[in-house]
């Protein structure tokens, strides 16, 4: 597993991670991905959101500033060193709460499949009698109390399908706006499609698919992608 350290700019990331972490480093800022800003646009002040697959928090302490202290932003990062930096970097955002856990259809543990050359290729490999917990979405909001829920984004390395059926009551009553990364082979592994098991239980609720980079197509075998309620 990785270490972890503090930037000079205050912010911390994993030792020895080629991505997010050089990333944000090499740039000195956390907001590495240009995606941040389009994102947070679609949270209103005040509001609710979940981030699933957190990772350091180099977007949940921009969902947190967008809310800011009225709001809520829930994270749930999985890997140990990846949430360590991520409670370390949202901690003087008491209205954002990091959770070392997954998402799941119910409430049960995960193994993880850490891969050491690119943490963030990790997924899940299977259903387990101990690792990290996971929990549906469904759960959390009851267990908050939850009146609202604005925004949802989803980078969990082909496990959506599995945090949308746990969603499936907070989606139809809230309509939050979800952002999800589309990745076919991580959904292979699990055999399932992004076309059935994304795209078309989301239309069946309502929603719309709209790309974030409009130079991006539905073929390519891995994007981002909003789906917006009609």
């Amino acid at each position: 597993m990785n270490a972890i350290h503090q930037t000079k700019q205050g912010f911390w990331v994993l030792d020895n991670d080629p991505y997010i972490s050089k990333w944000c480093e090499d740039l000195g800022r956390l907001d590495h991905d240009r995606m941040i800003d389009i994102l947070c646009d679609l949270i209103p002040v005040g509001g609710v959101a979940i981030d699933a697959g957190a990772a350091i928090g180099d977007h949940t302490v921009f969902y947190g500033h967008r809310v800011g202290s009225k709001g809520l932003v829930l994270a749930y990062e999985p890997n140990p060193d990846a949430y360590a930096c991520l409670v370390m970097n949202t901690r003087e955002q008491p209205w954002v709460h990091p959770y070392r856990m997954g998402l799941s259809a119910f409430t049960t543990r995960i193994e993880m499949d850490y891969k050491p050359e690119n943490i963030w290729a990790s997924q899940v490999r299977a259903i387990s009698t101990n690792g990290p917990l996971a929990m549906p979405i469904d759960s959390i909001a009851d267990a908050y109390c939850l009146k609202r829920l604005d925004f949802l984004k989803m980078d969990v390395e082909g496990f959506e399908p599995q945090v949308l059926i746990g969603a499936y009551g907070s989606i139809s009553k809230f309509r939050p706006i979800i952002c999800a990364e589309i990745n076919k082979g991580a959904l292979a592994r699990h055999y399932w499609t992004a076309e059935e098991h994304i795209y078309k239980p989301l239309a069946s609720l309502g929603y719309r698919l709209e790309m974030i980079d409009k130079t991006h197509t539905l073929d390519l075998p891995q994007f981002d992608c909003l789906f917006l309620p009609k």
